[in-house]
C-alpha cells in the first residue's frame, strides 16, 4: 500500500501512515486475493513517516502510533499547498497484521520502519504480534538519509537482523557520478544476511537511483554497473 487518504479526500499522495477509513478493507481484499499464492509477500505500507507536527498530540510517541494508530492533524495533498489541516485517524501495523491473518493468509508480511522506512530503531521494541511469526522488517537505504553510515547500520539495523529477516526493499546510489554507497552497504548487508533490491528498474534520466539504461537490462554507469557486478560476484 502506497498512496492513500482519509475519508473522502482524494488519494493523490502518500500519507504519513495508513488511514483507518480504508486500509483495513484494502488489506482484507489483497490478503484474500493472494492467500493461496505462497510466492506473494505483503508489504503493509511503503515508507511510513511521522513527525510530531503531524500528530494531534505532538508529545505522543511516533513508534506507538506506528504500532497502534493515532490521531493526525493534517494530510498530504499531492500538490500545493503541501498539506492541509484535517483531523483523521491512522491505523496501526498491529491491526493490519491481524487483518491479514484473519483472512487465513499465511504469506510473509513486510513492515517498514519510520522516517521513510530508513529508521528501524524502534522496530523490535514495537514489533507487532503475528501468530505465525512470519514478519519481515522492511528497510530503505539511500545516501543522505539519517541512517546512511556503517556505524548506524551496526547499532540500529544489525540488532533487528539478528531477530527477524530484513528486506531492504529500496537501495539507491548515484548514477551521474562515482557511486560509493552501495560498495559499502551491499557487502555489509551480505555479512548480516540482509536481502536487498535496487531502486529502480526504470530508464529514467535522473542522476540518482536508476539501475538500467534500457529494458534489455543494460546497467547505468556507477550505480547499475556496481550493483550488477556485486550480484554476479556473490552468485553461486
Amino acid at each position: 500500500m502506497h498512496w492513500n487518504a482519509p475519508g473522502t479526500v482524494p488519494s493523490a499522495s502518500q500519507q504519513p501512515l495508513p488511514d483507518a477509513d480504508h486500509a483495513v478493507d484494502f488489506w482484507k481484499s489483497v490478503a484474500t486475493a493472494f492467500a493461496a499464492d505462497p510466492a506473494t509477500v505483503f508489504d503493509l505500507y511503503n515508507e511510513p513517516f511521522l513527525y510530531p507536527s503531524y500528530m494531534q498530540d505532538p508529545t505522543g510517541d511516533p513508534w506507538d502510533c506506528w504500532l497502534n494508530g493515532c490521531g493526525l492533524s493534517q494530510y498530504m495533498t499531492g500538490g500545493t499547498p503541501y498539506t492541509l489541516p484535517l483531523d483523521w485517524n491512522s491505523v496501526g501495523m498491529q491491526v493490519l497484521v491481524s487483518t491479514v491473518r484473519e483472512t487465513g493468509a499465511k504469506n510473509p508480511i513486510m513492515i517498514g520502519g519510520l522516517d521513510w522506512a530508513n529508521d528501524l530503531s524502534g522496530w523490535l521494541s514495537h514489533e507487532p504480534t503475528d501468530p505465525l511469526g512470519s514478519l519481515v522488517a522492511s528497510w530503505h537505504s539511500y545516501p543522505g538519509e539519517a541512517c546512511d553510515t556503517e556505524t548506524c547500520w551496526t547499532s540500529s539495523v544489525a540488532p533487528v537482523a539478528a531477530k527477524v529477516p530484513i528486506v531492504t526493499g529500496e537501495v539507491g546510489d548515484s548514477v551521474c557520478s562515482s557511486g560509493s554507497y552501495i560498495s559499502t552497504l551491499l557487502p555489509w548487508a551480505d555479512t548480516q544476511g540482509i536481502s536487498y533490491l535496487g531502486w529502480t528498474w526504470n530508464t529514467w534520466s535522473d542522476c540518482a537511483n536508476v539501475l538500467i539504461t534500457s529494458y534489455a537490462g543494460a546497467p547505468t554507469t556507477n550505480f547499475g554497473a556496481t550493483f550488477q557486478a556485486h550480484l554476479a560476484a556473490i552468485s553461486p
